[in-house]
């Protein structure tokens, strides 16, 4: 749970006692985190900075908040010696405009407004100007 720092307006911790009580009813553990790059500003992306309060070694399964799971989730066949994500990926965005940015613009200028090593994320193997070296973190799923 992101901690209410200078990045966030208004405090995005769970304050409801009903809600943190049902968290820890159902086996979850509220882990608080600081946001160092992200919060208020770009809130979808504190999910990757959540990531630095799971227990070093131990296995863990994200899911974005739009996966639906139907069944039991111990019935999944994750095989955690080796790490995946969800393969479904594509060009949804940005949006190139015919005379606008481009994909590297774009990306590099969110990158540089959370400074953040754009050039070690760039997937070299791709063509420059396609929407493939560009990390984007929406997946449905991953696990390590």
């Amino acid at each position: 749970m992101p901690q209410h720092t200078e990045r966030w307006n208004r405090n995005p911790t769970i304050t409801d006692p009903e809600i943190r009580a049902l968290i820890k009813t159902l086996g979850g553990t509220i882990s608080p985190f600081e946001n160092t790059h992200f919060g208020e500003d770009y809130p979808y992306c504190n999910k990757i900075e959540a990531l630095s309060v799971i227990p070093e070694g131990e296995p863990f399964v994200f899911f974005d908040i739009d996966t639906l799971i139907t069944s039991a989730i111990g019935r999944i066949p994750f095989d955690f010696e080796r790490p995946s994500a969800s393969p479904k990926v594509d060009d949804a965005w940005p949006v190139i405009e015919l005379y606008g940015s481009g994909y590297k613009a774009t990306w590099k200028s969110l990158y540089d407004k959370f400074r953040l090593d754009f050039e070690s994320s760039l997937d070299l193997s791709q063509p420059d100007e396609y929407w493939r070296p560009y990390l984007y973190f929406n997946a449905g799923y991953f696990y390590y």
